[in-house]
């Protein structure tokens, strides 16, 4: 009797490493025991994802030709011989449509050109192979390539150009969408985790970025630059961008430009935030002196709410409760 690997593993998901911007290695295929099952029969009616080969033996054909052919693609692909794979899945595609390994293929020819860097080729098959194989097995691991596949095209950092931060972000922004969408559309896929690193390394390089720009503006003393920009880190890195030092920065760019309730909702909301840290002493004096003047103003029939003309357009709610809602929902 003849029998198929009902458990393959092709080992195409991405090993578990600390993600970085560009990742060293590329997928590892072995393919063994693939090999094994695939000529052992045909497998006819076999499931074959990027994780497992499923199925029962089946009659010699255009099946057992078809699953040859995908078996010498799969050889030349772990070996690194991607014009050799290219070829071969070609060919497959060219077995009748119906065959599991038929549609198998289009995906390998996606990895054949991500592993060439080929990435606007890679995308386009990917999605190819989602739009003409819907419900596919496959369907998670080729949407999650899209999103890896965005991921590989952000520029790395060359000593001969400008630290990556430094540079236009919205490469960043498309790859962390495509995973984000990944993961909303396959909430229980095994690359989940995988995708979330990749969206978390991104989201890094974004607050690298946001950090450059107000640096740049605190520099030169333009505080509402300084004001805008960090509030719309501190609202899009709703825990990660929430440091005593944003905190201080913020809160003196608001007392610059005279906003006197901002600078002591932000002094406040620092003493409040971080009870241990080693300059809240300063934060508590800020926030005693601002609301002196606060009760000043008051008296005096001013509004100390009111934002100053020059001041950036409130956001709502404020960064800071931005903050709160997330840890509490932490």
């Amino acid at each position: 009797m003849r029998t198929c690997a009902r458990q393959f593993e092709t080992s195409l998901r991405p090993a578990a490493r600390p993600m970085a911007p560009r990742w060293p290695g590329r997928l590892v295929v072995t393919c063994a025991l693939a090999f094994g099952a695939l000529t052992a029969g045909g497998c006819n009616g076999a499931e074959i994802t990027g994780d497992k080969v499923t199925g029962g033996g089946g009659k010699a054909g255009p099946n057992a030709e078809a699953e040859r052919l995908y078996v010498k693609g799969m050889k030349a692909l772990a070996t690194g011989d991607y014009l050799e794979a290219m070829q071969t899945f070609r060919a497959v595609l060219k077995q009748p449509t119906y065959l599991t390994v038929t549609a198998l293929a289009r995906l390998r020819l996606a990895d054949c050109m991500f592993h060439q860097d080929k990435f606007e080729e890679a995308i386009d098959l990917y999605l190819s192979f989602l739009r003409e194989h819907e419900g596919d097995p496959n369907a998670p691991y080729a949407e999650f390539m899209i999103g890896r596949t965005y991921f590989e095209r952000i520029p790395g950092d060359m000593w001969i150009l400008p630290p990556s931060h430094e540079k236009d972000q919205s490469m960043i922004e498309e790859t962390i969408r495509q995973l984000r969408n990944f993961m909303v559309h396959f909430p229980r896929s095994r690359f989940v985790p995988d995708a979330q690193r990749l969206i978390d390394t991104c989201e890094s390089r974004l607050r690298a970025h946001d950090a450059y720009v107000v640096d740049f503006y605190a520099d030169r003393k333009l505080w509402r630059g300084v004001a805008s920009r960090l509030e719309k880190m501190l609202v899009r890195h709703p825990i990660a961008a929430h440091t005593p030092g944003n905190y201080r920065l913020l809160g003196s760019a608001y007392e610059q430009l005279g906003w006197i309730r901002r600078a002591d909702d932000v002094w406040a909301a620092y003493v409040r935030r971080f009870p241990t840290d080693p300059r809240r002493a300063e934060a508590e004096a800020a926030h005693k002196r601002l609301g002196e003047r606060i009760n000043a103003l008051r008296a005096s029939g001013s509004d100390p709410d009111a934002p100053p003309p020059d001041a950036p357009k409130p956001l709502r709610p404020s960064p800071e409760r931005a903050a709160d809602e997330a840890l509490d929902e932490t």
